[in-house]
């Protein structure tokens, strides 16, 4: 078990059981999400209909056909590595697998991350930084 905390009043992290790696599951689904977000800032600034229609099933309700076919849009497991680098993600790994082994369950399930970088994650959409400077409701990025 890990988890982390984030304190943004002393901007202090907190860690229980720092470097264990986790599955993600579901959880993944912010950084394909934040991986199309980011590609789109970098083109044009909106995100294009057809991904942007994906991305309310995905996160609002775990919608799996949504998250594969938005990981797919973006470019698969490389391009969330890119995006979780620019992240400051060190410790997350994407999962190449299409399916879990003996499930009919989406591979990406199985990227591995640490609670340090879910906080680091969930920071980028929620305090400007060098990924997003701006707050994200302003400009769309993660």
């Amino acid at each position: 078990m890990t988890a982390a905390v984030y304190d943004a009043r002393t901007r202090t992290t907190w860690v229980l059981h720092p470097g264990v790696a986790q599955d993600t599951a579901s959880i993944v689904k912010v950084q394909i999400m934040g991986t199309a977000l980011q590609q789109a800032e970098a083109v044009t600034e909106h995100v294009p209909q057809p991904e942007a229609a994906l991305m309310p099933p995905m996160i609002e309700h775990s919608d799996n056909q949504a998250a594969t076919t938005l990981l797919q849009d973006v470019g698969g497991p490389g391009a969330v590595a890119l995006f979780d680098k620019s992240a400051g993600l060190g410790h997350t790994a994407p999962s190449t697998l299409a399916l879990i082994p003996g499930t009919p369950w989406p591979g990406w399930g199985l990227t591995t991350t640490t609670a340090l970088d879910q906080v680091t994650l969930v920071s980028k959409f929620a305090y400007p930084n060098p990924v997003c400077p701006a707050p994200p409701a302003a400009t769309g990025c993660p």
